[in-house]
Formats: C-alpha cells, sequence, structure tokens
C-alpha cells in the first residue's frame, strides 16, 4: 500500500528558502514564482509531503500574514461546515 502523508507548514519566504538549500529539497520554478514577491511580514503556508524524499507540493503567499482566510478554504475543502467554522473563529 503506497500511503501519502502531508503536512501544512507555516513559515516566511525566507525560512523557506533557508529549508530548500540546506536540505536540498526540490522546489520547481512555478512554486518559486509564488513566493518571488513575499516580503517578510508575509507567511507562507507550504503543503509537505513527508513521505521520503521531503517534496514540497504546493506554496501560498498570505499577505501580511493573514492566515485565517487560507484556515477557512481548507476546512471548507476538508468538509467542515460553515456553522463548526464560525464557531472555530466565533465569526
Amino acid at each position: 500500500m503506497n500511503s501519502e502523508f502531508r503536512d501544512i507548514q507555516f513559515m516566511t519566504a525566507e525560512e523557506l528558502r533557508e529549508q530548500i538549500t540546506s536540505k536540498k529539497i526540490p522546489f520547481s520554478p512555478d512554486l518559486e514564482a509564488k513566493i518571488k514577491d513575499a516580503t517578510e511580514f508575509d507567511v507562507i503556508a507550504v503543503d509537505v509531503s513527508i513521505n521520503s524524499p521531503a517534496q514540497i507540493m504546493d506554496v501560498e503567499v498570505m499577505k501580511n500574514g493573514d492566515i485565517v482566510p487560507f484556515l477557512i478554504e481548507r476546512m471548507k475543502r476538508e468538509g467542515i461546515n460553515q456553522e463548526q467554522i464560525n464557531d472555530a473563529f466565533k465569526l
């Protein structure tokens, strides 16, 4: 059975570039283009396959560190209903 294990990690563009360089994680030009304009105030959600070898599957830049919209969209994709989302964020 071939299972894929994934994780979402939050970091700055500088931290992400450091991880890519130090751990020699493959990072496609498409993904590099997504983070090229990220500033030190932005948070990047990094979707990582933690199978061996680790691989970055996707990245999303959240301007000025605003992760709430990202988390809400992620919760909706996971099938969490609007009432549960409202409760989680006290909306």
